[in-house]
């Protein structure tokens, strides 16, 4: 729809449909970046959480559980004609509040500077905890190969449209690949090492790396980037 010739009330629910995708988005592409750099700023002689959910314990477990449930709120409210995009998202936003609300186990129990919260979680906390990553992450790839790339059947797809459906294939397969990996390798692994850097462990990376790709495809989504003139 040509948002300059549509109706004033339907410009304003697809401008708001935009900014909820970006909202998605940058919290999305956020929270790896933002992890990272706090910590590695404010605890630099604190291990390294082996990923991005032992940030729950520890002081930026705050920003941690409150983008998830920022995210799901997102989710719940995005809403369009389609069911299946619904149903979808709203699965994707009820998995982000379980991930935020049964963290896994702890990383760390012997410092008290970067571990602020000293608790054994029960078994089912760090089963539900992972059923439900992998179920969010399943779910942004879903969106990335099959919601996302829909194309009007009435119209021949733009230029600009193809290069987005490429982008979000691609995002969708390092979604894909990121989760087979940390099935796979040992997430705890330091693969890069300097004596004055060293990268995070393994499962942080994939996590970051597969986190990035949900957000770029929701930004994209959102019209940021490779919009239709």
């Amino acid at each position: 729809m040509d948002l300059p010739n549509a109706f004033p009330e339907h410009r304003a629910m697809i401008i708001s449909h935009f900014q909820l995708r970006r909202a998605i988005g940058w919290a999305g592409v956020a929270l790896p970046v933002v992890l990272y750099f706090a910590f590695i700023v404010v605890f630099p002689n604190c291990p390294f959480p082996q990923s991005i959910s032992h940030f729950y314990y520890t002081p930026l477990g705050t920003y941690f559980t409150g983008t998830l449930f920022a995210v799901a709120v997102f989710l719940f409210f995005y809403r369009l004609p389609e069911k299946t995009d619904r149903r979808a998202a709203q699965l994707a936003g009820f998995a982000a509040i379980v991930i935020a609300c049964c963290p896994t186990y702890p990383y760390c129990t012997s410092c008290m500077e970067c571990s602020s919260i000293f608790w054994i979680p029960f078994p089912w906390s760090t089963a539900l905890h992972y059923a439900s990553a992998g179920l969010f992450f399943c779910i942004l790839a879903f969106f990335c190969f099959f919601l996302f790339t829909k194309t009007n059947p009435a119209q021949a797809p733009s230029a600009q449209k193809m290069i987005r459906n490429r982008i979000y294939r691609i995002c969708g397969t390092t979604i894909l690949l990121c989760m087979i990996l940390l099935c796979i390798y040992d997430g705890d692994t330091v693969i890069f090492q300097f004596s004055f850097f060293t990268l995070p462990p393994l499962t942080f990376m994939l996590e970051s790396i597969a986190l990035l790709a949900f957000g770029l495809s929701w930004l994209i989504k959102g019209e940021t980037l490779w919009r239709d003139k």
